[in-house]
């Protein structure tokens, strides 16, 4: 396990210290943020990254493992983590006026209020520069039905901006990384919400970079190029990694005969409009089924 040595000294400063908790509780191991040694210790590496090193700003990553107080202590504790998110802040904008506080954190409001993170006030109070929403608890997969409309009224008339976490990571039994017209689907449906930029979240793997890496790179950035180009809408479905029980997908549903089943996903393309330029060569919906064999006798109706 990856661990400081405060980590390990400390262990009385965890969310779960006082042994009240189911021991199955996620995260429970994590730091308290109540206590005034847990803000100092975070602190302290904050300041010494921002006084050594020639960043551009800080990014904090809120939205993984996300626990930062005791279940029955969040009321109390989101009063604590907006002074603490000010404090970040002010020694971000001590090091340098241009400098940037960024922040990863769900894309739900409520998600956030859940686990102590008052993203409303932080953006009234001007405490942060950028929002980076992604899935709560970032299951770390492209995902082109994500919703950041939420984020993106928060911010809208505040300087503060919402940015969108694209990922690449497809991690089905076909795919590994999203192809090209995958990840184009994605951006321009996160584009289509009034986002102010893209987030290449756990794009790593793609390493060592090839010629495909960088067209994804030009692209992304320009709805308006991609929007005359091949895209494929992708609905999210279970794999057979272990995941928190609280991350849903709509897919796979069960197939029950005579029973109508509905998966919804978002097409941002305008197909009118290029279709009267002749530029739609085909519309294709693409429908898995499992557990049925070629000499099967089902159908399926529109």
């Amino acid at each position: 396990m990856r661990c400081s040595n405060f980590r390990w000294e400390n262990r009385h400063l965890e969310i779960g210290a006082r042994g009240d908790l189911n021991s199955d509780l996620p995260w429970i191991d994590g730091l308290d943020f109540k206590h005034r040694e847990v803000q100092d210790e975070r602190s302290a590496l904050i300041e010494e990254t921002l006084n050594e090193y020639p960043v551009a700003g800080f990014e904090l990553q809120l939205n993984n493992y996300p626990r930062y107080f005791h279940p029955d202590e969040v009321e109390t504790g989101i009063g604590i983590m907006t002074d603490w998110i000010g404090r970040v802040h002010e020694a971000v904008k001590k090091s340098g006026a241009d400098r940037e506080l960024v922040i990863r954190v769900p894309t739900s409001l409520e998600d956030a209020l859940s686990i102590g993170l008052d993203l409303e006030t932080w953006v009234k109070w001007e405490i942060v520069d950028a929002l980076v929403g992604e899935p709560f608890s970032a299951p770390n997969r492209i995902d082109p039905n994500t919703d950041f409309r939420p984020l993106a009224a928060i911010v809208k008339g505040s300087a503060c901006r919402c940015i969108a976490a694209i990922h690449s990571h497809v991690d089905s039994d076909r795919l590994a990384e999203a192809p090209i017209s995958m990840v184009r689907a994605t951006a321009c449906n996160y584009w289509e919400q009034g986002v102010d930029g893209l987030y290449l979240a756990q794009w790593f793997p793609h390493w060592p970079y090839q010629a495909d890496f960088y067209e994804r790179l030009r692209e992304i950035p320009h709805p308006d190029i991609m929007a005359a180009k091949d895209k494929y809408y992708y609905i999210l479905t279970e794999n057979a990694r272990p995941h928190e029980p609280w991350v849903s997908t709509q897919l796979p549903i069960e197939m029950v005969v005579n029973r109508p089943a509905t998966a919804k996903f978002a097409v941002s393309d305008n197909l009118p409009r290029w279709d009267k330029v002749e530029r739609v060569h085909e519309v294709l919906l693409r429908v898995g089924i499992a557990g049925t064999t070629e000499s099967g006798s089902d159908s399926l109706q529109p």
